[in-house]
């Protein structure tokens, strides 16, 4: 979870690359919120 929270602080820093597993965790919690969220709505 450390890294999805540091994924959203630096949300504006355009200097540099995030690395792969930073953005594939970032992107399998972001998809699994939008599926929660799906399914309980």
């Amino acid at each position: 979870m450390d890294e999805y929270f540091a994924v959203l602080k630096q949300y504006a820093v355009f200097s540099g690359r995030a690395g792969r597993r930073e953005y594939w965790r970032f992107s399998l919690v972001q998809i699994g919120i939008a599926f929660a969220l799906a399914m309980w709505l």
